[in-house]
């Protein structure tokens, strides 16, 4: 894991590395799913396994970016559903134009 040293009132941008830029991403591009549908979304620009979209995914959760619903789909299996936050919609369509800008 990589130590960043973000002084203590923008921490939050030291929960961004390639593979959460995939993940937002890949959000902002399906506007929900749940952990499964957004890591096949973000092979489109990284590959990783589903824990580690599990574990940016709470990290973009933590700092308001991401926000989660539980669904009851059967007795004792619930899915987790997970969507940009408005800060976080905000984020990924400025990520969104610009690599998108960059590429063309």
């Amino acid at each position: 894991m990589r130590i960043y040293r973000v002084k203590d009132q923008y921490r939050s941008l030291s929960i961004f590395d390639p593979y959460t830029l995939a993940v937002l991403l890949a959000l902002y591009e399906r506007r929900e799913g749940n952990i499964g549908d957004i890591n096949r979304a973000a092979s489109k620009y990284a590959e990783m396994q589903p824990a580690t979209t599990t574990r940016k995914l709470e990290a973009l959760r933590k700092y308001g970016i991401v926000e989660m619903e539980r669904i009851e789909r059967a007795k004792g299996w619930i899915e987790k559903r997970f969507r940009l936050t408005q800060k976080g919609e905000a984020i990924a369509k400025a990520l969104s134009e610009s690599i998108i800008t960059s590429i063309e």
